[in-house]
């Protein structure tokens, strides 16, 4: 009998090292499950925030697509008016560049004519 309960109790040995080490493995699987648990919810709340910052980057890229849009308006408004500026500036020289070229055709006219005048006067007089 002593060899059978030299056996038992080696058995029930084994069997408390094998319940303590399932133990430990179950402590620490808790620990890792614990670990898992807070990263799981830090990530969920970092998701968030990224969501938040993702929604704010949204609406100010819309702003600033509407800013710019505005902006290419008040610019392509601003060089038509230029433009317009610039054809009015080349139509008043090439009006005075003709006016200018004239007068000196019609100068001459004048003169003669007025010369002609000159001369009926003095034939009227």
């Amino acid at each position: 009998m002593p060899e059978q309960v030299r056996e038992v109790i080696k058995a029930q040995e084994k069997s408390i090292e094998e319940k303590d080490r399932l133990r430990e493995w179950i402590r620490q699987l808790q620990t890792t499950q614990s670990i898992a648990s807070r990263l799981i919810r830090d990530l969920y709340a970092e998701k968030k925030q990224f969501s938040a910052q993702i929604r704010e980057l949204e609406q100010q890229n819309t702003q600033l697509h509407h800013n710019l849009e505005y902006e290419r308006m008040i610019n392509e408004r601003t060089i038509n008016s230029f433009r317009n500026q610039v054809n009015t500036l080349e139509n008043r020289e090439t009006i005075f560049t003709a006016v200018l070229n004239n007068q000196d055709q019609v100068i001459p006219k004048l003169r003669r004519q007025e010369d002609f005048i000159y001369v009926e006067e003095d034939l009227i007089k």
